[in-house]
């Protein structure tokens, strides 16, 4: 065998030890992380004029339904306390609105606990 074919061969080798690494972590990494990593403070398209606090939410577009507020204020314990996703994700489906991380999450009003 020449120099040539046998790098050849350790680099192939080397190739696929890394592939084989890389899948394994993206594989374990599929199942656990949570989507979307960060939940916005305000529903899918409404504009954010608090401080990170989900204090001043206004509907610019005129989403969902007609008859719900056009500004929200999310900063109370009523929707951050214990069962503040799950306020957050009834109010949003009760107003038609998307709201990414709460409207599609299914484990949002789970009242079983976790031991």
């Amino acid at each position: 065998m020449t120099f040539q074919t046998t790098t050849m061969i350790i680099a192939i080798i080397v190739l696929m030890i890394c592939l084989i690494i890389i899948g394994y972590m993206l594989n374990k990494n599929k199942y656990n992380s949570q989507y979307p990593p960060v939940i916005s403070e305000c529903p899918d398209y409404w504009l954010d004029r608090s401080d990170g606090d989900g204090s001043n939410c206004i509907n610019k577009q005129g989403l969902g339904r007609t008859n719900c507020a056009k500004t929200m204020d999310f900063s109370g314990t009523y929707w951050t306390g214990q069962d503040g996703l799950c306020n957050k994700n009834k109010w949003a489906k009760t107003c038609n609105l998307t709201w990414d991380g709460i409207t599609n999450n299914l484990n949002a009003c789970d009242t079983t606990t976790s031991s």
